[in-house]
């Protein structure tokens, strides 16, 4: 049947490429609606998960692009994340 592999923790906002079978996550928003640095990686074959190094700061919503096998994370915001919702 299927399986389904769930993130370690809640994310959105983040950054997302693939090399190969490994899938990194960079960066994003937690479920307290801060941004965050921390970066994680999924192994496609085996399903599972590992802890990469932090980037330097905080980013929700960034950009990213690989160039020469090397991914570059790019932009984002640093400020928790709340978006006024306006009703008429």
């Amino acid at each position: 049947g299927n399986k389904t592999t769930v993130l370690p923790a809640a994310r959105y906002a983040f950054a997302c490429e693939s090399i190969g079978d490994i899938i990194y996550i960079m960066a994003g928003g937690n479920s307290s609606f801060d941004s965050i640095n921390t970066c994680l990686s999924f192994n496609t074959v085996n399903k599972t998960f590992s802890n990469l190094t932090s980037m330097p700061a905080t980013r929700a919503y960034p950009a990213s692009v690989i160039n020469d096998g090397i991914i570059y994370d790019l932009g984002g915001g640093v400020q928790p994340i709340l978006f006024p919702i306006y009703y008429s």
